[in-house]
C-alpha cells in the first residue's frame, strides 16, 4: 500500500470520497492508503472460492460477500476490503455506511509477495479485535501455501498451514466446509505443485 496523502482525514472524509476513488483504499486512524491491484492468479483464486462458497452456503445461515464490501474494526478505526468475507447470522453494518460490515465471522485474503507479511501480521492483529471474528484464511497467489487461523478462545488461535501437497484439503471450521487445494487453485499456473498440511496452536 501507499499513503494517498499525509493529512489527517476523518471517517466521514474517507467514506464521502471512497465512492469517487478509482482504486480501493484503506483507512487507519486518520490516514488513507491506496490498495494494490490484483493479479490474474489472485482473481482466479477468488473466483474459485466464490463459486464454491456460493453453492455450499445456499440455504444455510451464513452468507459470503466479495471484495466490494468493506469491513470496519471500530477499536482501531480501520476500514479495509477483504477478498472474501463470511457472516454467520444477521449482518451488522456501520451506521454511516451501508457497504461496511462490522461482524465478519470468517475473513479470506489472497496474498501476494508485496502484501503477505501485512496480511499475516498487521491485518490479523487488527481483525482480532472483532468479537464476531472466528477464522482467518490466507491463500498465497505466488506459491502453494494456505494458512488458516481458527479461534479457540480470546487469546488462543489454532493454525493449519499447507506445504506443497495439492491432493490435501483445508477445513473451514466455522461453516463446516472442506475444500480441496486442487479446487482452490483450479485453472491457475500454481496447480502443478503439491502440498501437505500441518497443524499447531499458539497464543497470540
Amino acid at each position: 500500500m501507499s499513503a494517498a496523502h499525509k493529512l489527517h482525514f476523518t471517517i466521514e472524509d474517507y467514506l464521502e470520497t471512497e465512492s469517487l476513488s478509482p482504486v480501493k483504499r484503506e483507512y487507519y486512524r486518520g490516514e488513507i492508503f491506496d490498495m494494490a491491484g490484483a493479479s490474474p492468479v489472485h482473481n482466479l483464486i477468488v473466483g474459485n472460492l466464490a463459486s464454491i462458497l456460493g453453492q455450499y452456503l445456499k440455504g444455510k445461515p451464513c452468507n459470503f460477500f466479495p471484495s466490494d464490501l468493506k469491513v470496519f474494526v471500530e477499536k482501531y478505526l480501520f476500514f479495509t476490503y477483504p477478498d472474501l468475507t463470511i457472516v454467520c447470522g444477521q449482518p451488522e453494518f456501520f451506521e454511516k455506511d451501508e457497504n461496511t460490515l462490522m461482524n465478519p465471522s470468517v475473513i479470506i485474503e489472497v496474498t501476494s509477495k508485496s502484501n503477505s507479511n501485512y496480511d499475516k501480521s498487521g491485518k490479523f492483529g487488527l481483525f482480532r479485535a472483532l468479537p464476531s471474528f472466528e477464522e482467518y484464511i490466507l491463500i498465497s497467489s505466488f506459491t502453494h501455501e494456505v494458512i488458516i487461523y481458527h479461534k479457540h478462545d480470546e487469546n488462543v488461535w489454532g493454525i493449519t498451514a499447507s506445504e506443497n501437497q495439492l491432493s490435501e484439503n483445508v477445513f473451514i471450521k466455522t461453516i463446516d466446509l472442506t475444500i480441496s487445494l486442487e479446487d482452490i487453485y483450479y485453472n491457475t499456473a500454481l496447480i502443478e505443485n503439491k502440498l501437505t498440511l500441518k497443524s499447531f496452536n499458539q497464543i497470540l
